[in-house]
C-alpha cells in the first residue's frame, strides 16, 4: 500500500488536493483524466474512470461528440437544418 500526507489547499472556491508522483503512477493516472470522487465512512475514495465509463474525459472535441451523437439512442432530437415541414418557403 503506498501511503503520503498533503495539506488540502483553497482552490477558486473549493478546496484541493495534489496527488503525489508515486501515488499517480501506481495508479497510471494522467494530466486531464477524470476520476469518480466517493465517500466511505470518513475515507474519501478516488477511482480512475475507464473512457467508456459516463464520466468520460472532457478533452473530447465538439466536432468529435457530435460525429458520436445518435438520434435513435439519444431520444431523436430534430435538427432544423434537415427538419421538413412540408413548406417549401
Amino acid at each position: 500500500m503506498v501511503t503520503a500526507h498533503q495539506n488540502i489547499e483553497r482552490w477558486g472556491k473549493g478546496l484541493g488536493l495534489r496527488l503525489p508522483a508515486e501515488i499517480s503512477e501506481t495508479l497510471g493516472l494522467q494530466v486531464g483524466q477524470r476520476v469518480s470522487i466517493s465517500i466511505e465512512g470518513r475515507s474519501i475514495i478516488l477511482t480512475p474512470c475507464k473512457p467508456c465509463e459516463p464520466c468520460e474525459p472532457l478533452s473530447i472535441s465538439l466536432a468529435d461528440r457530435l460525429a458520436q451523437f445518435d438520434p435513435v439512442r439519444h431520444g431523436g432530437e430534430i435538427h432544423l437544418d434537415t427538419f421538413s415541414d412540408g413548406c417549401d418557403c
